[in-house]
């Protein structure tokens, strides 16, 4: 086996903002390797089945650019809200195409196990891989493994969940299904503009509670992508810890089950239901927060509220705050009910590690605080933040600034 162990940059974690970060390096000109620890580029797009992509109105760069390939080839289209919706594996095609293009060097089935460093700043990644260990160097790093694992790696500091309890958004995982004909179930069809009355998550919670499988998650939700086939999203796993594998696995079996559940029960139902057929269950469980880390900047739920902006803003966060209930048993919205916000600017600070001098940050892993990360980490922008990310990084390395 023959493989480059050096880069100008390197980015972890190949998600939403890692892809567009290694994009955005490799187009400035940079030698750029992107790590990812599965195979294929997207992360919850993909791996996580969620190809329903949430503020991405107002985003231009990369992500407009993925969209509008997509959208051309009749393979996904704006739906509700202006969100984006698509098969997960279009998006793996066509981000690998824009890898290609770009002159990414692109590892899979790699993972990122530690690091090296020479004071305050990175030398090098170690590996992990079929392959044994492999140390790659670089000038310049980006952290998008959405969990924060090089950051951690690196010593960074860094916060985790609600202050004073350190309540953590559940999990959910992601399936794709088939064998419902969307004009028979239109008025459960959360892809398009609701009917009047109810939303479709509330009419979809009222179908399943009558029928003795009241959902976990208590705004299920089925997304009609095209040609009979649905994105769903029903089940939440709480109290998950996401950097334990035990309490992962545990969470994924559980959540796979209840989906089998809710298939047979609407199957019994008969009528629209009676062929729906869930035909696959994400590879991996989709994780809402996890490692928060220091930045020279933290954005904050009072940046959200003030609508603040910034002169070195990078992206415009338009999603209003969404934390998902903590606790199994909930009312709904605790954490952030009668709080409005307005548009708010994340800016370049936040995604600069306080601790590595060159180690950007990127997607939801960035600096902020609880409640303002419930907005800013979808996949719009955490996708928008990964390409500024990028940016930056082969712009300090072609400028040579604070190159050692």
């Amino acid at each position: 086996m023959s493989i480059k162990t050096t880069a100008d940059v390197i980015v972890a974690g190949a998600g939403p903002a890692g892809a567009m970060a290694a994009i955005a390096a490799a187009r400035k000109g940079a030698d750029t390797l992107l790590i990812e620890r599965s195979g294929c580029a997207g992360g919850i797009w993909t791996s996580g089945l969620l190809s329903w992509m949430l503020d991405v109105t107002n985003k231009g760069g990369i992500l407009k650019e993925l969209c509008a390939r997509i959208e051309s080839a009749d393979e996904g289209y704006y739906a509700r809200f202006g969100n984006f919706i698509t098969f997960p594996e279009s998006v793996k095609l066509t981000l690998e195409e824009m890898l290609a293009e770009a002159g990414v060097r692109v590892l899979y089935y790699t993972q990122v196990t530690g690091c090296e460093k020479e004071g305050n700043r990175l030398t090098k990644v170690i590996t992990q891989s079929k392959a044994g260990r492999i140390d790659f160097t670089a000038k310049q790093f980006v952290d998008a493994t959405g969990d924060g694992d090089l950051a951690a790696l690196a010593g960074c500091s860094f916060e985790m969940g609600k202050p004073g309890d350190g309540g953590m958004q559940p999990a959910s995982l992601i399936a794709l299904m088939t064998g419902v004909d969307p004009d028979e179930v239109r008025e459960y069809n959360n892809t398009l503009p609701y009917l009047p009355g109810k939303s479709a998550k509330e009419r979809m919670f009222d179908l399943m509670n009558g029928i003795g499988i009241t959902p976990s998650y208590r705004s299920p939700s089925f997304f009609h992508i095209k040609d009979g086939i649905w994105l769903v999203m029903t089940v939440h796993a709480y109290g998950v810890n996401p950097l334990d594998p035990e309490s992962l696995t545990r969470a994924t079996i559980e959540n796979r089950a209840e989906l089998k559940k809710q298939e047979e029960a609407l199957r019994a139902l008969g009528g629209p239901w009676k062929n729906m057929r869930i035909v696959e269950t994400a590879p991996y469980i989709g994780i809402r927060e996890a490692r928060r880390i220091k930045g020279k900047y933290t954005v904050t739920v009072d940046d959200a509220i003030e609508g603040k902006k910034h002169e070195d803003a990078v992206c415009t966060v338009q999603f209003e705050l969404d934390v998902h209930p903590l606790l199994k048993d909930h009312k709904g919205g605790e954490e952030h009910r009668n709080i409005r916000t307005k548009p708010y600017d994340i800016p370049l600070r936040a995604l600069e590690s306080a601790d590595i001098d060159n180690l950007l940050l990127a997607g939801r892993l960035i600096s902020g605080d609880f409640l303002a990360h419930s907005s800013y980490r979808v996949s719009g922008d955490a996708a928008a933040l990964g390409e500024a990310a990028g940016a930056e990084a082969a712009r300090r390395v072609l400028t040579g600034e604070g190159i050692q």
